[in-house]
C-alpha cells in the first residue's frame, strides 16, 4: 500500500519536529519522529479502526507514549495521512483546520 501525506499533515509533522526539538531536545524529537513513521507504516495492518463521527471516511489512531492522534483515509491502494494533532487540542471538527 502507498502512503501519501496531505499538505496539512506535512506541515503538522514539520511543526511537531521543530517544537519537539526546541522544547525536549534532539533525542526526544528523533524518537517521536521514528515512532510516528513506524505507526504510519503499520496502519494498513491495524484491524481496529476508529471512525471520526463527523467524517465516516476518516479514521483516527492515537500514538502510544506520545500525546498525538493520526487522522487518515484509506483508498483501494493508499493510505492518506490527513492530519497529526496533539491530543490536548480540541477535537478536529473542520476538515480545513
Amino acid at each position: 500500500m502507498n502512503i501519501h501525506y496531505a499538505p496539512r499533515a506535512r506541515a503538522d509533522l514539520s511543526h511537531i519536529g521543530t517544537q519537539s526539538r526546541r522544547v525536549f531536545g534532539e533525542v526526544v524529537a528523533a524518537a517521536l519522529e521514528t515512532h510516528i513513521r513506524a505507526t504510519v507504516t503499520r496502519l494498513e495492518v491495524i484491524s481496529t479502526r476508529e471512525h471520526i463521527q463527523q467524517r465516516p471516511t476518516v479514521y483516527s489512531l492515537p500514538l502510544v507514549r506520545y500525546p498525538f492522534r493520526i487522522f487518515y483515509e484509506l483508498t483501494e491502494d493508499s493510505i492518506i495521512i490527513l492530519h497529526v494533532r496533539h491530543t490536548s487540542r480540541r477535537g478536529w471538527t473542520d476538515a480545513k483546520s
